[in-house]
């Protein structure tokens, strides 16, 4: 007994905070154990009211705690609990020398930390076939598993969820009919029992029709008009007319016009006939200084032809010169033909002259242009910088040529050398034959 009372002179206090991660307590028999008793003088602090079970928690595998033997609370002590140890291989128990962590549950569900006072320091940590002595044990709520609130329902603050009362029980519930607008409104009343009684309100109960009335309780026969949903803004293709109610199906504006593109009225842009189209379109020639023009024609379609004198492809050898080549790729073209003329023409006096000419072939060819002849007086041949002019006659019909340069340039350079790549033509008029 000496002895014991020794043993008994030591204790270790531990502290748990898990609480809200442990409220299963649950636990495995897992044929190993040891034993914890609480003394019959335990003395217990804190907050341990209403309290419902305790146990004891190991830490499992994944970090959580994991009951590993619980029993009901006796707040006067002389119980024990049977503390279970891991199996080999499996995560179901303590381990040994594993710390043993407290919690105790109340019947409200709020769970407390515990923090246990020991015999001795070596008691508070997992022994196989072990004894353990507790003679105190102090308890704190977690705030976690608290929901604190007003728990009497006679009050107006009462909330179903609260397991702590915080003390906001303030306003007494009293029952009645809370709406002003019936005619037996209690204003003393702050919960609505369902015996509000109202007047009776006259007016048309099927909202079918347009001249619903919510509020009425008594039909009085106004219903007429049948309500037709659409779109009621006569702005809009989809406008209907017979429509009262509109029902946003309005989406495109209408455009009023003449709608047949084989009137000269066309719009474009219009999507509702106005009947304003009237005069068909008749295509053709519409310049009277063309020699094909169509006088019944109100559409021009540029098939106008006009009349010119022919080129003059005659020209001064002045004896300086360039050279220009057209390869192979430029003579493919289906304007010219065998025997028509291709020449380069300078301006003088707003006039133009020809200062190189050939006769188309349909082969790669090289045309020699002449530079003016500085000892005479009239000019006879391209200027230095002078850009080419290149002009072209088919039968009668008279065209601008553009040329495309490979290399060399488009304007005159004594004994330069360019190459032209590409030709293409644009009509112009129609003249003699050469």
């Amino acid at each position: 007994m000496k002895k014991l009372g020794t043993f008994l002179k030591y204790f270790v206090c531990f502290v748990v905070s898990y609480a809200a991660q442990a409220t299963d307590f649950t636990y495995t028999n897992t044929g190993s154990n040891m034993t914890v008793f609480l003394t019959p003088d335990l003395v217990n602090t804190g907050d341990f009211s209403n309290l419902d079970q305790i146990g004891v928690f190991f830490t499992n595998d994944v970090g959580e705690l994991q009951c590993a033997g619980s029993t009901q609370f006796d707040a006067a002590g002389g119980y024990q609990i049977t503390v279970w140890g891991s199996e080999a291989s499996l995560d179901n128990g303590m381990a040994i020398g594993e710390e043993l962590t407290w919690l105790a549950e109340a019947t409200n569900g709020i769970v407390y930390n515990i923090t246990a006072s020991y015999a001795s320091p070596t008691m508070s940590s997992y022994v196989l076939n072990g004894i353990s002595i507790v003679q105190g044990l102090d308890f704190v709520a977690d705030a976690s598993t608290a929901i604190s609130g007003c728990m009497d329902s006679h009050y107006t603050e009462y909330n179903a969820d609260a397991n702590l009362s915080d003390g906001s029980c303030s306003t007494w519930v009293v029952q009645g009919c809370i709406d002003a607008n019936a005619s037996n409104y209690d204003a003393a009343a702050n919960t609505d029992n369902g015996t509000c009684v109202y007047p009776e309100v006259d007016g048309c109960m099927d909202s079918n029709y347009t001249e619903y009335n919510s509020e009425a309780t008594v039909d009085d026969g106004s219903c007429s008009t049948l309500i037709v949903e659409g779109c009621t803004d006569s702005s809009y293709l989809e406008y209907n007319p017979i429509a009262n109610v509109e029902d946003n199906s309005c989406e495109t504006l209408a455009i009023f016009g003449c709608i047949d593109a084989a009137y000269i009225e066309y719009n474009a842009d219009a999507n509702v006939s106005d009947d304003s189209c009237s005069n068909l379109i008749s295509t053709g020639c519409t310049d009277v200084e063309a020699v094909n023009f169509n006088g019944s024609a109100n559409t021009d379609d540029g098939s106008c032809t006009y009349v010119c004198e022919a080129l003059d492809f005659s020209f001064v050898n002045t004896g300086s010169n360039m050279t220009v080549f057209l390869i192979p790729a430029a003579i493919s073209t289906d304007v010219l033909s065998t025997g028509d003329m291709l020449g380069a023409f300078y301006q003088d006096g707003g006039q133009y002259y020809c200062a190189g000419a050939l006769e188309w072939t349909g082969s790669a060819v090289q045309l020699t242009v002449f530079g003016n002849d500085g000892t005479t007086i009239d000019k006879d041949g391209f200027a230095d910088g002078e850009d080419l002019v290149l002009m072209a006659q088919s039968g009668l019909d008279v065209y601008e040529v553009i040329a495309t340069y490979q290399g060399g340039t488009n304007s005159y350079a004594l004994n330069a050398l360019s190459l032209i790549s590409q030709l293409d033509f644009t009509y112009l008029c129609q003249g003699s034959i050469i």
